[in-house]
């Protein structure tokens, strides 16, 4: 299944910024396929130390919106 291993790329914590992006427009392109994985887009981290400072706030966003477009 995709969605496990897009979770999984989506993490700042093992991955860089642009794998981590593009794992989430690729969980962001699911809609309600992606609903069995809200626990686990919440628990994603949003930041990271390698992160320059022109791109930290692409991932949060990118969270917010799968989040925001998942529902409450």
């Amino acid at each position: 299944m995709a969605l496990p291993t897009l979770i999984d790329l989506a993490s700042l914590d093992r991955y860089n910024i642009y794998v981590v992006m593009l794992a989430l427009i690729a969980l962001d392109e699911m809609d309600d396929r992606a609903l069995s994985a809200v626990d686990s887009i919440h628990q994603l981290p949003t930041s990271s130390e390698a992160v320059t400072a022109s791109m930290k706030n692409y991932v949060p966003r990118l969270i917010e919106k799968i989040l925001a477009d998942l529902g409450p």
